[in-house]
């Protein structure tokens, strides 16, 4: 069995520092310094690796949007009288502003190309709302909005 004294004796040696001379303060603050410079570094490497992920699938989920939004488009120029299409299509703009204003310019196209075609105005205006909101705290146009996109659907006609 080891006894008190000899325990204390191996505790009260020196062992910081090989010389016998006490360790200055400084060094020991540039220690912990250098280790958290190191654990920043390491999380940001992770939480880098990790954004650069989730930016890909943003992408290739934006790609897979568009592309779908343009069969839409092909669906309704062989069938512009399709409302299911033109729902849809209002659905899309609402839900990513992203494709929003592509899909109104097409709905201000489709009013000009059917000579203003209530059912076409109608679909215009619901994508213009879409479009102009994106842009809105809320995702609501404001009366000026409404207004230009009036303007926009009689500058069609």
């Amino acid at each position: 069995m080891i006894q008190l004294p000899l325990l204390r004796s191996l505790f009260a040696q020196k062992t910081m520092h090989p010389t016998d001379e006490p360790m200055d303060p400084m060094v020991g603050l540039l220690c912990v310094g250098s280790f958290l410079i190191v654990v920043v570094g390491l999380v940001y490497l992770v939480v880098g690796s990790m954004s650069r992920g989730l930016a890909a699938k943003r992408k290739a989920k934006c790609e897979q949007q568009q592309g779908h939004v343009l069969s839409l488009i092909d669906e309704m120029v062989a069938d512009p009288t399709n409302a299911e299409i033109r729902n849809k299509l209002v659905w899309v703009a609402q839900r990513f502003p992203d494709n929003a204003h592509s899909i109104y310019q097409f709905a201000l196209n489709a009013v000009k190309e059917t000579k203003g075609d209530p059912d076409m105005k109608a679909f215009a205006l619901s994508v213009g709302r879409a479009s102009y909101g994106a842009n809105r705290p809320g995702g609501n146009p404001t009366i000026y909005d409404e207004q230009a996109i009036q303007n926009d659907i009689a500058s069609r006609l």
